[in-house]
């Protein structure tokens, strides 16, 4: 019985071991890593107060008809180091409000070829983080984006 009651406190998020992503802000401050979790977030929010990413608005100060768009916090282990993200859900947006949308992505048969090129050709390959790199965007539309803040 104590390991279902493990297992059953893992899935609801009231425990969870070392080594673990939680799915959200109540599982991560639950977890035996919860100090990790809270330095990450700590670097995140730094980063987007660094960048003039935002400003604190009240909801009074929400223009009439404007949106607020919920947010929350997505946890992942990297080679030696947590990371924390601030992701607003841009589903809730409406459609007129996004106008065009572009992720860059890489296919992997271009990403074989460039390594094939390089192996035969001797070009070094390097590897890089963006660590903030939707931050350094503009809105396109001009319009403010009003996100409520994660937990």
């Amino acid at each position: 019985t104590v390991a279902m009651c493990e297992h059953i406190e893992q899935a609801v998020g009231y425990y969870c071991d070392q080594g673990f992503e939680p799915t959200t802000y109540r599982d991560a401050m639950a977890c035996a890593d919860r100090q990790r979790w809270i330095e990450a977030m700590e670097i995140e929010m730094e980063a987007l107060e660094r960048l003039g990413t935002f400003r604190y608005v009240s909801r009074d100060g929400v223009p009439r008809g404007g949106k607020v768009i919920s947010s929350r916090w997505i946890y992942k282990i990297k080679p030696e180091k947590y990371k924390a993200r601030i992701v607003i859900r841009g589903f809730q947006q409406a459609a007129r409000d996004v106008g065009e949308t572009f992720s860059p992505t890489i296919k992997l048969v271009t990403l074989r070829l460039m390594f094939a090129l390089a192996a035969v050709l001797g070009w070094a390959c390097c590897q890089m983080d963006v660590c903030s790199a939707f931050l350094n965007a503009s809105n396109p539309v001009g319009v403010p984006v009003f996100m409520e803040c994660p937990m």
